[in-house]
């Protein structure tokens, strides 16, 4: 008597640490392998359209909104002032004089009033910016929303790895709405780099 075989394809898994939108790929693959309408897939396609346009809408929606809570000008301080000189010579080519001008204010000051100079990653941000803007304060602003901005895609990002899609739109606007993110985007300051730079990273691990 003869046996006989029967082929079993393999099944797709999705890597440790997947994120949902591998899931919803493998359940499309899934549908088409198990006799599944064509139907189903442009479904669950669509679905994940909706949500990209809601995310895209959102985002927008925060950029404009953060916009309307910036002033005239910029607040009373003194890190923004050096964090543009910093970023002016980076183009000028003068970057060990700003740094040494600095270190004599300080030198002649409280030591606590700034450091020689601060980190050059916001400056080098800046930098293309002052070159063609100049210190033209309302169209720098725009470099601070943009920044949040890319920074809410990226949470939202690791938000849907570790929940859902749902989740993470709604941690998306709770933090994006916030009047103390919107007002802040109205300084030129490190925070939101620092912000952009840390979820980045955590979205690649």
């Amino acid at each position: 008597m003869s046996s006989s075989t029967v082929y079993a394809p393999p099944v797709a898994t999705a890597p440790a640490g997947g994120g949902s939108e591998t899931e919803e790929v493998l359940e499309d693959v899934a549908v088409l392998d198990a006799g599944g309408s064509d139907d189903e897939a442009a479904v669950s396609s669509r679905r994940r359209l909706a949500r990209a346009v809601a995310l895209a809408v959102l985002i927008a929606g925060i950029a404009v909104l953060a916009v309307q809570f910036h002033r005239t000008g910029h607040p009373q301080g003194d890190d923004f002032a050096l964090y543009l000189r910093q970023a002016r010579a980076v183009f000028v080519g003068n970057t060990a004089e700003v740094v040494a001008d600095n270190r004599f204010s300080v030198a002649n000051s409280d030591p606590l009033f700034s450091p020689d100079a601060y980190p050059w990653g916001f400056p080098l941000l800046l930098s293309p910016f002052v070159r063609v803007w100049g210190l033209d304060y309302e169209r720098l602003k725009l470099v601070e929303v943009a920044v949040l901005c890319l920074s809410l895609v990226m949470i939202h990002g690791v938000m849907r790895r570790r929940t859902n899609a749902v989740a993470a739109w709604f941690v998306v606007a709770t933090l994006g709405l916030s009047s103390a993110y919107l007002a802040h985007t109205g300084n030129l300051l490190s925070e939101f780099p620092h912000l952009l730079a840390v979820v980045t990273t955590i979205w690649f691990l």
